[in-house]
């Protein structure tokens, strides 16, 4: 009799175990319901996890920690390039087109790259009227000057907990440096547009300075969003806060304000325009909302345009990154009908906002 008791209870204890093991197996693979701090993986689920399998994800990030564990940390003082190492750089590249359009994520991205040095607003036009620089080598320095303190104590930093900051990348130092630059898109434009034939000047001397192939990206976003952002950040008692946040309010109403933002972005836009047959500029447009909803293809577009290889543990790193959804920052305004036509109505006039309108993104 007891015999029959133990054999049962075994029975028993084996029927339970099967059944936590398979409900174990089936809650696995869900995602898990518990509350905890976002990470980057949860910001942007990364494109690998519904191309491969278990395995194949396992090599891939094991690949991915194997190509950070090889990033050098930025070092403790900032080294200036070598003669040799200016040689070597390839291709130059700037940003034109309108600030709040998404530059800054995409240029933080671009220096991220091994073999990629991005100055984070820089002003290199303003610069070059500004200063006489005298030699590619003193420039190529402070571009390179500037990225490395955007990662040491700017807006690349960790310690400033700001967007622009990747975690595994080449972001403030190279492997081999082949491309450098600057990302200041909207100085450079409001520079040409108020003194153009000042700066169609110093970009020939800038580039019979630098003797290299010379290539420009104009991020674009949906107008409205742009307007709507600038207005909000310059009508704001607080630098750099909205001032929805400053107020506590959820749309903003400045009739006077609007107007004027109005005017100045599209000032840009035509100086944009007319700066780029002009002064024989190629261009790379990329448009904010392509970037947001499939920015693998951004990245590697970008390296093509530059003639860089493209890592998949670098393009799978900026994934991760970018921002899961556009910001629609219209709708924190208020518009009146007569506002929306008039933007609509000098969209119309550029090719490049063909696509978008008050509604889209």
């Amino acid at each position: 009799m007891n015999g029959r008791r133990h054999l049962t209870t075994i029975v028993v204890l084996l029927l339970v175990a099967a059944v936590v093991i398979i409900y174990w197996k089936a809650t696995d693979s869900m995602p898990s319901q518990t509350s905890t701090a976002p990470t980057e993986l949860a910001v942007r689920p990364a494109a690998i996890h519904t191309k491969y399998s278990s395995r194949k994800k396992a090599e891939h990030y094991i690949a991915l920690d194997e190509w950070s564990n090889a990033i050098p940390t930025l070092p403790q003082q900032f080294v200036p390039l070598s003669e040799n190492i200016v040689k070597s750089v390839e291709k130059f590249v700037f940003f034109i087109g309108h600030g709040r359009s998404g530059h800054s994520i995409i240029g933080s991205m671009m220096d991220a790259h091994p073999d990629m040095v991005i100055a984070h607003e820089f002003m290199l036009f303003h610069e070059l009227m500004r200063r006489n620089f005298t030699s590619k080598e003193a420039l190529f320095n402070e571009l390179y000057l500037s990225s490395y303190e955007a990662v040491k104590s700017g807006l690349r930093s960790p310690e400033k907990g700001y967007t622009q900051y990747m975690n595994v990348s080449w972001q403030g130092k190279f492997r081999t440096l082949k491309v450098i630059g600057d990302k200041s898109g909207g100085n450079t434009t409001r520079t040409y547009s108020y003194f153009p034939t000042q700066f169609t000047k110093v970009y020939e001397r800038f580039v019979t300075m630098v003797q290299l192939p010379i290539r420009v990206l104009h991020v674009i976003r949906n107008p409205f969003d742009v307007i709507a952002t600038r207005m909000l950040y310059h009508r704001s008692p607080v630098h750099g806060t909205k001032i929805t946040s400053v107020l506590n309010i959820t749309t903003y109403k400045s009739t006077k304000g609007l107007q004027v933002e109005i005017d100045d972005f599209f000032r840009e836009v035509q100086a944009g325009a007319d700066m780029i047959q002009p002064l024989n500029l190629t261009v790379l447009e990329i448009h904010h909302a392509d970037f947001v909803k499939d920015p693998e293809t951004t990245i590697r577009s970008i390296c093509k345009f530059l003639d860089i290889e493209c890592p998949i543990e670098y393009v799978q790193a900026c994934h991760d990154k970018a921002y899961i959804s556009t910001s629609r920052s219209r709708n924190s305004l208020v518009w009146t009908e007569e506002f929306i036509l008039n933007v609509t109505d000098r969209m119309s006039k550029y090719s490049i906002f063909r696509r978008y309108s008050f509604y889209s993104d």
